[in-house]
């Protein structure tokens, strides 16, 4: 079958399920949602790893569904459970549209682009002693959770040392890119002290996505230089995250806390995790019945992510202190938020839609730019660790963490490289 039937296929099926999912119950709507999901990914897994269809349809169909299964499974939901499944479905087929109408035109086809930079050879050692001052920094601080070293470094200058454990694994990626490119070992000895570091930042921090980013990204460019990939292997890390994630949250700060609470660890938490949390903040602006606010969260949210601009307001802001607060839920801490329910709450299903489109084409205009190799390979890898984690934010989050932050990430190992240039011309 030669892959324009194949994507033709693919695209017919896509919308027999949604339709099938618009008009069915919650189950019809789970079922052909997973379906569609997986068939996606299993089609095009001849691109390779780094096709925008590998690992997001399944870690997405994980966001949008665990909060419906744990409310299926465990209580007794009153709310309108299918139309948050089925607006999850609607955002995949919407993104999946662009990226399949250009297989349609250009075929599928496997790249292995290449980094060929040289990192400074003290490079490492820089970033281990910035990180080990941003560990420091805590156990000084004598902080007894996450959330108060959060509100430490809000806002000081201080919490850019954080920034340093990404680029701690940004480092560890190209040198991980090198050695399977060359068909070195798993890991050299400098990348097993990064892991080590990146495990006691998170140790100390309470942040997992030190090490679930570096996880995720090392993962990606194994099955690029090493390993064949397949669709199997998404769902099969989705399963083991469901048992993961729960210890993971019960672990954090472990270095710092009193003790560690592990009746966090349940049956019932297999779903009742981070996957849940962008559904059932969905079902929360659904069962509200919200006026739409037409576009007003897009302002806010690009005024918050412009550069040099701290604080604003946000739609996840929004949502956890004024909505949450409108309907008594307010508490000390974040509920995060979804990017699907920021399309709906502004216009609706159309809204939903469209949102996932224009996602869908910039995410392909990266993963077209990542075969260029280079930094464009390092930021695409960095930029679908970040678009996954999102899923559970808001269009604020998006432009920061995939554009903002990311793009910084890349400027400091371009900064470096180059740096090393000049002086090696100089004859420092």
């Amino acid at each position: 079958m030669n892959d324009r039937l194949t994507v033709l296929l693919l695209l017919f099926f896509s919308l027999v399920s949604l339709c099938l999912s618009y008009f069915g119950g919650v189950y019809t709507a789970l079922i052909s949602f997973f379906f569609c999901a997986f068939f996606l990914s299993y089609f095009t897994q001849k691109v390779g790893s780094l096709n925008p269809l590998s690992w997001f349809p399944l870690f997405f169909f994980a966001y949008s569904s665990f909060y419906t299964l744990n409310e299926i499974i465990f209580t007794s939901h009153n709310g309108d459970l299918w139309l948050g499944v089925f607006l999850g479905h609607l955002a995949l087929a919407a993104f999946s549209l662009p990226v399949l109408g250009y297989y349609i035109v250009k075929g599928m086809h496997l790249y292995r682009p290449e980094i060929k930079y040289s990192l400074p050879a003290g490079l490492f050692y820089v970033v281990w002693a910035v990180c080990g001052a941003a560990i420091f920094w805590v156990f000084l601080g004598g902080f007894k959770s996450k959330r108060e070293v959060i509100d430490s470094f809000s806002g000081s200058i201080s919490s850019y040392l954080m920034i340093s454990f990404l680029l701690l694994a940004a480092i560890s990626i190209i040198r991980n890119i090198e050695s399977f490119r060359k068909g070195a070992g798993f890991w050299e000895w400098k990348v097993g002290i990064s892991f080590f570091v990146l495990l006691l930042g998170y140790g100390v921090t309470g942040e997992r996505d030190f090490v679930f980013r570096y996880l995720f990204m090392l993962v990606v460019v194994l099955f690029l230089y090493r390993w064949k990939f397949s669709a199997v292997y998404p769902a099969l890390i989705i399963l083991a995250m469901a048992f993961l994630l729960p210890l993971s949250q019960a672990l954090k700060g472990v270095v710092i806390v009193d003790h560690v609470d592990f009746s966090l660890v349940s049956q019932r938490s297999i779903f009742e995790n981070e996957f849940s949390s962008a559904g059932r903040n969905l079902q929360y602006v659904i069962d509200s019945k919200l006026t739409r606010m037409n576009g007003l969260t897009y302002v806010w949210d690009f005024r918050r992510a412009m550069p040099f601009v701290e604080g604003g307001q946000s739609a996840g802001k929004w949502f956890n202190e004024v909505l949450r607060m409108r309907y008594g839920d307010g508490g000390t801490s974040g509920w995060g938020f979804s990017l699907v329910a920021e399309g709906y709450m502004n216009f609706g299903k159309m809204g939903v839609a469209v949102q996932y489109f224009v996602l869908g084409v910039i995410t392909l205009v990266v993963f077209l730019l990542s075969r260029r190799g280079g930094l464009y390979l390092l930021f695409y890898v960095f930029y679908l660790a970040s678009f996954i984690y999102v899923q559970r934010a808001d269009l604020a989050n998006y432009l920061g963490f995939c554009f903002k932050l990311n793009l910084f990430i890349v400027f400091c190992v371009w900064f470096a490289v180059k740096g090393q240039k000049v002086l090696l011309r100089k004859g420092v």
